[in-house]
């Protein structure tokens, strides 16, 4: 993690980069879900990029990047 600016509004930002991998675009989806829903985690992130390699057509290991976004008051 390392911290960004401060922005016009008050909020600074942070930069979070996450490197994993998920069993299957299933179980993707759902921790992305819970990392930028906010319904049953604290926390609420905005993702900024993300990359992965996607085959519709299996449903196999995904090794995937994530930078994400988090503002917080400073």
């Amino acid at each position: 993690m390392n911290k960004g600016e401060k922005l016009p509004n008050g909020l600074s930002e942070a930069n979070i980069s996450l490197s994993f991998q998920s069993q299957d675009i299933t179980t993707l989806n759902n921790f992305l879900e819970y990392l930028t829903a906010g319904k049953t985690n604290k926390k609420s992130y905005v993702i900024k990029n993300m990359s992965f390699p996607l085959d519709t057509t299996k449903n196999e290991p995904i090794a995937s990047t994530v930078e994400l976004g988090m503002f917080y008051l400073d």
